[in-house]
Formats: structure tokens, C-alpha cells, sequence
């Protein structure tokens, strides 16, 4: 799997992929440089694909069946991190996941909204012009302006 530092350093992924099946083989990569990548608008460029080839070095020529991307940055990477490691490989992504199980207990509490307009709140540690690019680019019907008021924490 990839992640950030941080993930990569608290073993959450690892101790529950060891717990629900004791006999699979993880291996963790700290990825952080590709978050900048996916923050700064270079997905689809050459930077990016040498930012990935660089960071996943490491796991090119390992017998690796899945990759789990652990970062919500790096699915917007997929095309790069396909081109590195081949097509024999099976990128999963948690957040499709995390979406559901997400809705399943909206519903299940009958917290889900069925209002067509919501209200945005962002958080990052980064910069906030990055991360106002970022959100302009990647949400539909966000535009810098609308991110004028975003706080860093």
C-alpha cells in the first residue's frame, strides 16, 4: 500500500488487513511527494509521471498483486502509477469504500439529506491557494472565488 507519512506511520491499514486475513503479505510505501503532485494540477503530465516513477521505485520488479491507494490524492494518479507498476496490477481504492459505509449509516440513521444543495468545508494543513485550485478543479460548481474563506488548521 501507499499513503502519506503519516498513514503509513500509524499501521491502521496494516494491523487491519493483518487482522481480517492473518496470512497476507502488506508492504508499506510512505508516498508523501505525491500529494504535492495531485495539489498542485500535475496529474497527466510528465512531472507527474516521473514524481510516481520516482516514489514507487521501490515496489517496481516486486511481486505485488494489489496496491492500495491510501490517500484520497492518489487516485487522481491512477493513470501514472498504472504506467509504473503494469497493468497486472489491481489498484484499490478505500474511498469507494468509505462512501458507502458512509451512505449505509446515513440511511440507517435516517441522516441522510435529500437536499440537492449542500455547504462545503475544507481543511488543510498545506497551502491554501493549492488547495483552493484544487477543489476549483476537482468539484463541480466550485470556483476559487467560493474558496475565498477557507481556513488552514
Amino acid at each position: 500500500m501507499i499513503a502519506t507519512d503519516s498513514t503509513i506511520h500509524s499501521g491502521a491499514y496494516e494491523q487491519q488487513l493483518t487482522y481480517l486475513n492473518p496470512t497476507v503479505q502488506v508492504t508499506s510505501l510512505a508516498t508523501q511527494p505525491l500529494v504535492r503532485v495531485v495539489e498542485t494540477g500535475q496529474t497527466g503530465t510528465p512531472a507527474a509521471l516521473a514524481a510516481v516513477q520516482t516514489a514507487l521505485a521501490p515496489l517496481v520488479n516486486q511481486p505485488i498483486t494489489a496496491l492500495i491507494l491510501g490517500c484520497t490524492h492518489f487516485p487522481f494518479l491512477t493513470p501514472e502509477i498504472q504506467q509504473v507498476l503494469g497493468p497486472q496490477v489491481t489498484l484499490v481504492d478505500p474511498a469507494i469504500a468509505t462512501v458507502q459505509a458512509v451512505q449505509r449509516h446515513l440511511e440507517a440513521t435516517q441522516q441522510l439529506s435529500n437536499a440537492s444543495q449542500g455547504h462545503l468545508m475544507a481543511y488543510s494543513t498545506g497551502e491554501l491557494s493549492d488547495l483552493q485550485r484544487g477543489l476549483a478543479k476537482w468539484l463541480p460548481g466550485v470556483t476559487p472565488q467560493s474558496c475565498a474563506e477557507l481556513k488552514l488548521d
